[in-house]
């Protein structure tokens, strides 16, 4: 049966076709490009090569992903604490740039109407026609006081921190924690494409405390009245947590409200150098080796 791509999908979720499943179906006869409604996130990706890129050890891997607005493939996910589910539904409601997609049980953020303001590497004008609304971000809520924002960069991240911090009220909802994958994926059609509970539901999400290691820091401190003492231990704890591995993914607290956004980007920065080292063949990606790439020796 022929449709049209304004009429309602056949499908029953409520959108226009064009906005639901005639995407999908573009997308398996060759489109390259996410739309609301369809499984891709991995649509809207390329395999675009890096001008600042080390050719990979193993040259068999595909080169990274980059996303339509330019930013590097690294899933990020963003925690909401809820504290007005209703207030939070209304203001999705009255956006333009958020949808309800039913089919796939979540709200869609599109690089569309308010979000246009936001400057991406390549930015909204640059970005051919044909591929809006472009799928920046998805919101699931699987209980009443949480809700979660899934995002393809570090840069949607960050940004998407800010605009729902001008959009939703605080007294509706606040960020609390995020997570983020600390490797490249590779373009695999099986991956998840906007939901990432592959990445961060799992037994590789390593949670980081900073008031746990505030704790040790201060039990070190009370174990000896030798100042010295008490610095030689404080520096060998700090050097042995600086030589471990990244983990897979880590989920950390995120202090906007009190710091700025400035220190969340900076730890998204230096996660995002470690991913790069890993895909390039770094055996051992430290945060003590990242910050010696960085700083230069830490200690003499």
């Amino acid at each position: 049966m022929k449709i049209g791509r304004n009429e309602l999908c056949l499908c029953g979720s409520g959108l226009k076709y064009k906005r639901c499943c005639l995407p999908k179906e573009e997308a398996a006869q060759g489109g390259n490009h996410e739309r609301k409604g369809t499984l891709s996130s991995g649509n809207e990706l390329s395999n675009m090569p890096s001008q600042k890129a080390k050719k990979p050890v193993n040259s068999d891997r595909k080169q990274w992903m980059w996303t339509l607005t330019g930013e590097i493939y690294q899933p990020v996910r963003l925690y909401y604490r809820i504290f007005d589910k209703f207030a939070v539904e209304d203001r999705f409601r009255s956006l333009h740039c958020t949808e309800l997609d039913k089919k796939n049980d979540r709200w869609v953020w599109l690089y569309h109407a308010e979000a246009k303001e936001i400057v991406f590497p390549r930015p909204y004008d640059q970005i051919r026609k044909d591929a809006h609304p472009i799928v920046i971000g998805s919101f699931f809520t699987k209980v009443d006081d949480e809700m979660h924002l899934d995002v393809r960069s570090i840069e949607r991240a960050v940004e998407a921190i800010l605009f729902f911090d001008r959009y939703l009220d605080r007294s509706f909802a606040k960020v609390t924690h995020a997570a983020i994958l600390n490797r490249l994926p590779i373009d695999n059609p099986q991956s998840p494409r906007f939901n990432f509970d592959e990445f961060f539901d799992n037994e590789n999400m390593t949670e980081i405390n900073p008031d746990h290691l505030e704790d040790t820091l201060k039990n070190i401190a009370s174990e000896s009245d030798d100042i010295n003492e008490r610095r030689q231990k404080a520096i060998s704890f700090i050097m042995q947590k600086m030589s471990e591995e990244f983990p897979e993914a880590e989920k950390f607290p995120v202090h906007y409200y009190e710091d700025g956004i400035d220190q969340f980007k900076a730890v998204l920065r230096l996660r995002q150098t470690a991913a790069i080292e890993r895909w390039q063949g770094e055996k051992s990606v430290t945060c003590g080796s990242m910050f010696e790439k960085i700083f230069g020796k830490l200690l003499p």
